[in-house]
């Protein structure tokens, strides 16, 4: 008979099960979250513009409070791209 080390070196490594529901779970709130802040990322880039058309070069955004809506934007983007990627790496794992 085989020994207990020689059968746990014979037996392929398990993969780690992914908790597909957990990452659909997850991704869903990232989206719902992401969606609700670029519309109010929008809706203020919105204002502003009104705002500069109707009183005449009057800034209701800063640079720095563009700059930082811009941020924001990038972060959200970044993020769900990687989600996409994740969820890309477990759809072609056959994992779903």
């Amino acid at each position: 008979p085989m020994s207990a080390v020689a059968q746990l070196k014979k037996a392929a490594p398990a993969k780690p099960a992914v908790d597909f529901q957990a990452h659909a779970e997850s991704d869903a709130i990232l989206m719902r979250r992401s969606g609700r802040a670029m519309g109010a990322i929008a809706g203020l880039i919105g204002e502003n513009l009104s705002r500069l058309d109707i009183e005449d070069d009057s800034d209701f955004l800063t640079p720095s409070a563009l700059s930082g809506l811009l941020e924001a934007v990038q972060l959200l983007a970044d993020q769900l791209a990687e989600r996409g990627e994740d969820l890309g790496e477990i759809i072609a794992a056959g994992s779903v």
